[in-house]
């Protein structure tokens, strides 16, 4: 008696739900890791704004104790702004005045934003509340709180 040896391959109903099968775990897994890609982004637009105060404190002293232009001078925090101004696709912007400075970004994690000040405050705000009587840091549909007060800006 002689046997035949029958080796069957893959039928392309088998290959094509297993190629489906893949397609969607990769599908669920895409989905579940954003919002921890979200969480780092924002971890870089924090950490940029605090290289921002840092380098804020620098041109402080090398501008004879004044903050004046700190957003816009190239030895100023203009590079720090551009970098958080980048990054995830946030709106960022940034006010100064001889005595005090405010930076703020809407950070990818909506509807948080982000506030760094010439006073050290660092504020994350959580949606549209504004108090009257303030200058508002306007960011697209929402607004950070920032104050004239005797240092000039401050995150509120």
């Amino acid at each position: 008696m002689m046997y035949r040896s029958s080796s069957h391959g893959f039928t392309l109903i088998e290959l094509m739900v297993v190629i489906a099968l893949i397609g969607i775990l990769a599908a669920v897994i895409t989905r579940a890791l954003f919002p921890a890609r979200q969480r780092a982004q924002s971890t870089a637009i924090i950490a940029n704004m605090s290289n921002a105060r840092t380098q804020a404190a620098l041109y402080y002293t090398d501008n004879d104790n004044s903050f004046d232009n700190v957003c816009t001078a190239s030895n100023g925090i203009l590079r720090f702004f551009n970098e958080v101004a980048t990054k995830g696709g946030v709106q960022t912007t940034c006010h100064d005045t001889p005595g005090g400075w405010a930076m703020a970004t809407r950070l990818p994690v909506l509807p948080h934003i982000w506030c760094v000040d010439a006073g050290g405050a660092s504020r994350d705000y959580i949606g549209t509340g504004i108090n009257k009587g303030l200058l508002y840091v306007s960011i697209g549909d929402t607004s950070s709180k920032s104050s004239f007060g005797p240092n000039g800006i401050v995150c509120q």
